[in-house]
C-alpha cells in the first residue's frame, strides 16, 4: 500500500522554466539564492519547482509487509526545512529500538528493559552527497571493474527498483501490489 501527494510543488509557471530566468527569484522561497543557506553542500535545483511540468510529489509513504509478517513503513517529505529535516530510520524490536538520523549524524539505541540509552555521534564519518554513500558506491564500482566484489550487488539494485516501481503504482492506482 502506498500514497503520495503533490500539494506544494505545483503551479502555473511555464514548463521548463529555469530559476535563473525568473523575475520572482529574489522572493521565491525555493530559488537557489534563497536556499543557499539550507543547502550549502548540495546545489539547489536549476528548474522551477512551481512549473506546470514538475513531476515529483511533495511527499510519499509506503507500507511493506513481508512473508514473515514483518512490516516496514517508509515516508519521505520534501517540503520540510531546518530542524524538521530528518533522514534515517527507526528499527523497533522487543528488546530495544535503534534510531539513526543521517542529518544529525546521531545513532540512538533505546533499551526497553533497562534504564539505558546509548548515543553514538557518527558526524565525523559523513562526507559528500548522500552522506558518503555515493563515494562508497563509486569505489565499489572501481573494485568490481578490477575483479573485486561489490558492496551492493546488482540483485539488490533490481529489488530496490522493483519495490519503488510497485510503490509508485500502488500510490497511483490506490491498490495493494504483491511482489
Amino acid at each position: 500500500m502506498a500514497a503520495k501527494s503533490k500539494m506544494v510543488f505545483r503551479g502555473n509557471e511555464p514548463a521548463g522554466k529555469k530559476c535563473a530566468d525568473c523575475e520572482k527569484a529574489a522572493t521565491c522561497l525555493e530559488s537557489p539564492q534563497n536556499l543557499q543557506d539550507f543547502y550549502a553542500t548540495v546545489p539547489a535545483g536549476e528548474y522551477c519547482c512551481f512549473a506546470e511540468d514538475t513531476g515529483c510529489e511533495d511527499s510519499g509513504s509506503c507500507i511493506l509487509e513481508y512473508e514473515s509478517g514483518l512490516h516496514v513503513v517508509y515516508t519521505q517529505n520534501f517540503i520540510v526545512r531546518r530542524g524538521a529535516g530528518k533522514r534515517g530510520a527507526r528499527l523497533v524490536g522487543f528488546l530495544g529500538t535503534l534510531e539513526f538520523d543521517w542529518v544529525s549524524g546521531i545513532i540512538t539505541v533505546y533499551h526497553h528493559f533497562e534504564d539505558k540509552t546509548d548515543v553514538y555521534d557518527i558526524n565525523a564519518e559523513q562526507t559528500g552527497t548522500h552522506f558518503g554513500g555515493d563515494e562508497v558506491l563509486a569505489d565499489s564500482f572501481i573494485a568490481v571493474m578490477q575483479g573485486g566484489e561489490s558492496v551492493a550487488p546488482l540483485s539488490s539494485g533490481i529489488e530496490s527498483a522493483r519495490l519503488c516501481l510497485a510503490a509508485r503504482r500502488a500510490a497511483t492506482e490506490h491498490t495493494v501490489i504483491t511482489l
